[in-house]
């Protein structure tokens, strides 16, 4: 009689304590007798029993095969059919049965919430997370009714116990002797072996003193593949990543070619200072800017909400000069270019986008029927505007206007006659610039005319307005923009500015109490809510118009405003604009006021970004290249270290001395240039402080990370809540203070804020949704549990072990069992801490050698400075990355013949690792991940290394290991470069820039991602 001890649980991992369950004889309504003892002539107890606090039942019961019936009698009641005590073969039957059907559940149970918080294409990465957290599996894509290896683990502990392993016999005994008697003569007293009858039974017999055949079960033949089949199951749900890792391995036999790459994330704007005006006017359509070629043999494209820009040519030649300085968005979407000095219109169809890649819009040339005198010479129309399905054209050098039916794609060209005007009224040069419509009439803006030109489409006829002003001066006006029934002109060369009553037929023209002097000064008015804003050309501030401020003008009060200006690629410095010319043509996007870059300085190479509303609306302007620039001007040697990433496909990059977050997002596996940005989230953090370092995701779909040296809080990012930034708001929290586990103390401030505290330096996810920070120098491991009030959210605890000391442990890793295992940075000890819920060592942790002198077989050159950063492998083993030490640390915790933690190997794969135990600072690894091909990358921290690679490549299926540096040798000769890696979507793994200006990207061609599951999960979503 062995004793049975099972936790109870419902469908969806939930402890059943304190429920009575009545164990029955299997189909039958017959209860089982339950004793107190092995003795069956002991005590017996009442049937059913009920489970205690931690939803464990227990009894001694004889061997068979039963049903239990949870809450007999009860709403909800349910039953575990067939469950065979000894080996619980019928149990894990069970389980794996039911492991689609909990799945199903949970996704129904969470998919309706989650779908506000993110997208449709992330929300099965979300529901994964979520099940990680509700149904407390070792892995999100793993939402068992219990842990599949807890069962694995206890079936093969009860069959020991029992003194035989049916699988065991079934495998390695195999049903080949004849009968029992050619068993008893092939074994030894003790031993098991299997007997098949030869049709269809396989039957178990333990060889006893005798010799006698002792019948220990019985089996269907067909029980033998689907045993196998089971096992396979369990290996897969013990770890589901580590299962796609191996996958990965196999889908390319762990040879796949990695291809590195230096990247300032979204592709940058080429400069180009040679060419004097590259792009002139802008439109925004499908959430794009359009910005129409000048000189430019490109059109450039960018979107304000990613960042990300792309210079296409839909295919055309677009060589040539001033060929387009216009351009306009018809109601059906179509983007049509005005030709300034082109011979024809180019046309874009930005609906025509597939997959929102706007290298895939068609474009082409089209002259609408127009016939060819009309397309030829320098300069001839600049702006057009619709009135209906109308197209007309501003005259500037041309002399006559073109009406463009853009529903028919089909046009016709009015001279001056044909309008109604003298033969020769719109001869001359350079007399129009810009056309804006009010109702059915089109105005063209004077620029050296001595009019204006106002067309009624519907009636085709013109007239040459003055407005009753004195224009005779040149190059007066550059464009217009309509505020009811007024136009305002901005003003080029002229001292004031235009304003038109188009209802009076009167105008005015007035510096509204700013001096206006200067040429060539701003090239285009826009607006944002109720100020005008004149983007420069060649001045070097802004011309803002308040429409509610009379002091200067009927019509609004005029600055001239130079803003706290900044090149992005170095944030924080601040200047005044150049001389030259920088934008021409913008638009408004919300609060932001776009500009097109046209001129040879950095300032007009760069498209203009003017915030009106930033600075508590003392605007905020910047220019850019649309990289993210990531310059060593910010203070200190590592600006960001470690990311996690998010089920809303962005990484986060947690601040060390930066002032900002790092986030860029890479689900496009054919894009090399992921796009990011960089912003603060609505925190103000101190410039140089080492603040955070590395993070983690919890079950509320918040990141969050444990304070380093001169923080005292932690620091959570909620990206659903969108108050400070489209990528989500930061906070800063201590909660009040932790709570001391060892002590009972509450309050508890985590830290001083000393400049090198250095208190936690990585952290992860255990298996009970709860994040640990592991102790650098920190005398405590900090625990963040999300369920918690707010005053015991935040734990410390030593677990009874002596953590003191400096320089501990450096980064850590989820094992399928539930421990987080510590790589010894100092310490002579590997550190484990026991994170699953269902286990009897649940929040305990031991100090672990393995027997081995960890300190004399690293090797290291420095024992203070030997392993970090360790890693899962696609093989399961835990593999510890050398700093000083001169091989590769590694732990298999599945192998417990040396020790019951597992098998500790120090291994160099064949390669010379000795040149690792001179190196100076902070030795070999900044930064590891298992790729998705299943072969972990290390990167170094730089500087020149001598006979080894600036990357090692660990296959952990086939142990061929190698050194590499990716063609970036010369990039990665300093020191510090990177610090963190992450996976992305896209299956690229990216490495966190730490010192350098750059980030590292690196592309195993050939490999799949993984799924997201596996990359938003504990075992890889960590620094």
């Amino acid at each position: 009689m062995k004793l049975f001890r099972e936790v109870v649980q419902d469908r969806f991992g939930n402890v059943r304590a304190l429920v009575p369950v009545e164990i029955r004889l299997a189909g039958t309504t017959t209860k089982a007798t339950l004793y107190a003892t092995d003795d069956v002539g002991g005590d017996v107890l009442v049937n059913p029993q009920a489970t205690d606090n931690n939803g464990y039942l227990e009894a001694y019961i004889a061997d068979g095969t039963f049903d239990l019936v949870v809450a007999p009698g009860q709403p909800g009641s349910y039953t575990i059919p067939d469950v065979q005590h000894a080996d619980l073969i019928g149990l894990r039957s069970a389980v794996l049965a039911d492991y689609e059907v909990a799945a199903a559940n949970a996704a129904d149970s969470v998919a309706g919430n989650l779908q506000p918080i993110v997208g449709e294409a992330q929300a099965g990465a979300a529901q994964a997370q979520a099940w990680a957290t509700s149904a407390g599996a070792p892995d999100p894509a793993t939402p068992t009714i219990k842990s599949a290896r807890g069962y694995a683990i206890e079936a093969d502990a009860k069959s020991q116990a029992a003194g035989v392993s049916a699988a065991v016999a079934l495998t390695a005994a195999g049903p080949n002797y004849a009968n029992a008697a050619a068993g008893l003569a092939a074994t030894s007293v003790g031993q098991s072996f299997a007997v098949f009858d030869g049709i269809n039974t396989v039957t178990i017999y333990r060889h006893d003193a005798g010799p006698v055949a002792t019948v220990l079960r019985r089996y269907p033949f067909d029980l033998v593949p689907r045993l196998a089949d089971q096992d396979r199951r369990i290996a897969a749900t013990i770890s589901p990543t580590v299962a796609a890792l191996r996958l990965g391995w196999e889908g390319t036999a762990g040879a796949a070619t990695a291809e590195a790459k230096i990247t300032s994330f979204q592709q940058p704007i080429a400069h180009a200072t040679a060419v004097t005006e590259r792009w002139r006017g802008m439109v925004r359509t499908a959430g794009l800017h359009f910005h129409a070629p000048y000189d430019a043999t490109t059109m450039l494209i960018d979107n304000p909400d990613t960042g990300q820009s792309w210079q296409v040519d839909f295919g055309l030649e677009l060589s040539g000069t001033q060929k387009f300085r216009q351009l306009v968005v018809t109601d059906s979407g179509l983007i049509i270019c005005i030709p300034y000095s082109a011979t024809w219109f180019l046309v874009i169809d930005p609906r025509t986008m597939v997959d929102g890649d706007p290298r895939t819009i068609k474009g082409w040339r089209e002259t609408f029927g127009l016939p060819a005198a009309a397309l030829s010479g320098a300069g001839k129309y600049d702006g057009g505007t619709l009135i209906g399905d109308t197209l007309v054209c501003a005259p500037f050098n041309a002399t006559s206007v073109p009406f463009i039916d853009v529903k028919n794609m089909t046009g016709r060209v009015l001279t001056a006659t044909q309008l109604g005007l003298t033969s020769t009224a719109l001869n001359g040069s350079a007399k129009y610039s810009d056309v804006v419509s009010i109702g059915s009439k089109a105005y063209c803006v004077a620029f050296g005319a001595a009019n204006f030109l106002v067309i009624d489409v519907p009636t085709e006829t013109a007239t040459q307005p003055t407005f009753g002003l004195t224009l005779s001066d040149a190059n007066k006006f550059s464009s217009a923009i309509v505020v009811g029934k007024l136009i305002y002109l901005c003003p080029f060369t002229s001292a004031d500015v235009g304003v038109l009553d188009t209802v009076a037929g009167t105008g005015s023209r007035t510096a509204m109490g700013a001096s206006l002097t200067g040429n060539n000064k701003w090239r285009k008015i826009v607006r944002v809510s109720r100020k005008l804003v004149c983007v420069p050309g060649d001045a070097n501030d802004f011309l803002e118009i308040d429409l509610d401020n009379t002091s200067g003008s009927t019509f609004g009060t005029a600055t001239r405003k130079a803003y706290s200006i900044y090149d992005v690629r170095v944030p924080g410095t601040t200047g005044t604009l150049p001389n030259g010319t920088k934008w021409s043509g913008a638009l408004a996007y919300g609060d932001v006021i776009h500009g097109c870059p046209c001129g040879t300085t950095q300032a007009g190479q760069d498209i203009l970004l003017l915030d009106m509303a930033a600075n508590a609306g003392a605007g905020q302007a910047m220019h850019t290249d649309r990289r993210v620039f990531l310059p060593t001007g910010v203070t200190g040697s590592t600006k960001w270290f470690g990311a996690n990433g998010h089920p809303n496909g962005w990484n986060y990059c947690w601040p060390a001395s930066a002032t900002d977050f790092l986030i860029f997002r890479d689900d496009d596996p054919d894009n090399d240039f992921p796009v990011a940005v960089r912003h603060n989230l609505g925190l103000t953090l101190t410039d140089g402080d080492q603040k955070f370092q590395g993070g983690f995701l919890t079950g509320d779909l918040k990141l969050g990370s444990f304070p380093r040296s001169q923080e005292t809080r932690m620091c959570f990012i909620d990206p659903a809540d969108k108050t400070a930034s489209p990528y989500g708001t930061a906070i800063l929290t201590d909660f009040g203070g932790a709570t001391d586990l060892d002590t009972g103390a509450t309050g508890v401030p985590l830290g001083t804020g000393a400049v090198d505290e250095q208190k936690w330096h990585s952290s992860d996810v255990g298996m009970d949704g709860c994040a640990y920070g592991i102790p650098y120098n920190a005398e405590k491991v900090i625990i963040y549990d999300y369920r918690n009030p707010d005053a015991s959210k935040i734990m410390l605890t030593n677990f009874g072990l002596d953590l003191s000391g400096i320089d501990k442990w450096v980064g850590t890793v989820l094992y399928p069992n539930g421990w987080l295992v510590c790589a010894p940075r100092s310490h002579s000890k590997i550190l484990i801490i026991d994170t699953n819920p269902q286990s009897p060592t649940y929040r305990q942790a031991w100090l672990v050698d393995c027997g081995k002198d960890i300190n004399a077989l690293s090797l290291a050159g420095q024992t203070t400075l030997k392993y970090s950063f360790p890693q899962i492998g696609a093989d399961g083993r835990i593999y510890f990355m050398p700093r000083t030490a001169r091989n590769v640390m590694v732990l298999d915790p599945s192998d417990t013949s040396e020790h019951p933690f597992g098998k500790l190997t120090f291994e160099t794969g064949g390669l010379d690792m000795t040149p690792l135990g001179t190196l100076a600072g902070s030795g070999y690894t900044i930064a590891a991940k298992t790729g998705p091909d299943g072969v972990i990358l290390a990167a170094a921290v730089g500087g020149t290394l001598a006979g080894v690679g600036h990357f090692l490549f660990i296959n952990t299926m086939t142990g061929v290991w190698r050194w590499s540096d990716l063609g970036l040798q010369s990039q990665l000769n300093a020191s510090n470069k990177v610090a963190g890696c992450m996976h992305t979507l896209a299956g690229k793994l990216i490495f966190i820039p730490r010192s350098a200006n750059f980030a590292i990207q690196v592309k195993l061609k050939g490999v799949p991602p993984l799924p997201a599951a596996a990359v938003l999960g504990p075992y890889l979503n960590k620094c």
